[in-house]
């Protein structure tokens, strides 16, 4: 009788065989071995961002928020960003919102309050996650511009005095807003959330 070790190592070769057979069916154009190891990548690259944060305070590492939207969850751009923000970015901590403890953080949330009257269904972000963050990566569309869920929320560290910095994912480039472009942030940012306004963008 095989010992587990030997059954384990065995379903181990099994599914490495199996894997590149499963990705090219769904991904006829690709190679199996390309489509392999893009996908041991992506999942390395978001496991470790992550894990990212989950460090000692002694490090001296700042925590800075990365605001991208939801539809980019879970794909190689957020992953790229992830790592262009630690290149660039040294000391910094990626405070992802695409983590488990936050959707179920947002789903206590939701069970112990009603949404935020000011940021309806993110009020979770805005009260217990930004607060706890030292600035903000807002991840910008490819004509650089930024939605309006990444614009709120990068208003928020503006507002704070903390620094801000817009991502070109197209460039792969990352810089510090000015103090007048947070300036007219947050004034578009304020006129956004006025009542009566229905403005989904900002520009």
């Amino acid at each position: 009788m095989r010992s587990p070790p030997e059954i384990f190592r065995r379903l181990f070769i099994v599914w490495i065989y199996i894997l590149p057979v499963l990705l090219q069916n769904t991904f006829p154009q690709a190679s199996p071995c390309r489509m392999l190891w893009r996908f041991v990548r992506l999942r390395t690259a978001v496991r470790k961002g992550k894990r990212r944060c989950v460090v000692s305070s002694t490090q001296n590492q700042k925590r800075f928020y990365f605001a991208h939207p939801v539809n980019l969850y879970n794909t190689e751009l957020e992953a790229d960003a992830v790592r262009l923000i630690e290149a660039t970015l040294p000391n910094a901590c990626v405070e992802n919102p695409n983590q488990p403890k936050h959707a179920d953080g947002y789903v206590a949330y939701k069970k112990r309050s009603e949404d935020s009257r000011s940021q309806q269904g993110m009020g979770y972000y805005f009260e217990e996650v930004l607060p706890n963050c030292d600035g903000c990566v807002a991840l910008a569309f490819a004509d650089g511009m930024i939605g309006a869920g990444v614009a709120g929320e990068a208003a928020f560290c503006a507002k704070q005095g903390q620094p801000v910095y817009l991502l070109d994912a197209v460039n792969r480039s990352l810089r510090e807003l000015n103090d007048r472009e947070k300036r007219l942030l947050i004034e578009k940012e304020d006129m956004r959330t006025a009542p009566g306004q229905t403005s989904d963008g900002w520009l």
